[in-house]
């Protein structure tokens, strides 16, 4: 889809610094998107997940400094918050990281901010639940929707890890999207941190969200999920205090989360 939009594509592993000596040209920004982006991956092999998430982030945040890139914008998480307590979370909560995945995110994020206290236009933006077309069912990154979407048009249960009450903040890919751009190409409002959240606001705990995609879908069968021992790791709550980003960035997310389960199921059904 990029080729036929006219990107030239180059498919590299950060991990290898030599690699970066490929590119060509002056870039005028970095999306830094890349990563091992799985919480279980990353309790099974955190060697691994540290050669990606940090080392190969290293290396291009290294190429960015020397090749003069005036912007870099890393896409954090918001498992750096941990199990923090205190709803909404804001850019200064903390709680106890619960993966090796938090705690590579937030330790680029550090070097992210050194770069900012310079004068850099480096910000990290913690991503909350980002869902929306084109997500995978096999995907490494939180997929609980496109899972739950698909079970349901089958006619099969949704499977729920825990109890189903953790809550979380989903976000529409479209509108992460739009920031980005948006950050890449227009002139900035002044940051007053390195740091932003993406998320909506608002919270929808697990069963919840099954069971709006259950009644949206119009499924003629009853809803009973089954419950599953809950997965290491996982947190559970978690919303975006999203003040600092429509204040300092200018930017708030405009699609509702059942508006965007809803295009979801109509494309899924066709």
């Amino acid at each position: 889809d990029l080729i036929k939009l006219g990107a030239h594509v180059l498919e590299l592993d950060i991990q290898d610094s030599r690699v970066l000596e490929n590119l060509s040209g002056q870039f005028d920004a970095i999306v830094h998107l890349a990563a091992q982006v799985s919480v279980p991956k990353s309790i099974q092999d955190p060697e691994r997940n540290y050669s990606i998430n940090v080392s190969g982030t290293e290396h291009i945040l290294q190429y960015a400094q020397q090749n003069g890139v005036k912007r870099f914008i890393f896409a954090s998480s918001s498992a750096v918050y941990g199990d923090c307590e205190t709803m909404p979370l804001s850019e200064s909560s903390e709680g106890e990281l619960q993966s090796p995945y938090a705690e590579s995110k937030l330790e680029i994020e550090q070097q992210i901010d050194a770069c900012f206290q310079q004068g850099a236009e480096f910000l990290s933006l913690r991503f909350f639940n980002v869902y929306g077309p084109e997500q995978r069912l096999d995907s490494d990154y939180g997929a609980v929707v496109p899972i739950f979407i698909d079970r349901t048009l089958q006619g099969i249960q949704p499977r729920i890890y825990g109890s189903g009450k953790q809550s979380r903040d989903f976000v529409n890919v479209r509108d992460v999207a739009r920031l980005l751009i948006d950050l890449s190409i227009e002139q900035w409002p002044q940051p007053n941190h390195s740091v932003y959240n993406v998320g909506t606001g608002h919270s929808v705990t697990i069963l919840e969200l099954a069971s709006l995609i259950h009644e949206l879908s119009g499924s003629n069968f009853a809803f009973e999920p089954s419950f599953q021992p809950e997965r290491a790791g996982d947190i559970e709550h978690s919303v975006a205090l999203i003040e600092a980003i429509k204040r300092d960035l200018n930017w708030k997310p405009v699609i509702t989360l059942e508006d965007g389960l809803r295009e979801l199921i109509e494309v899924s059904s066709s």
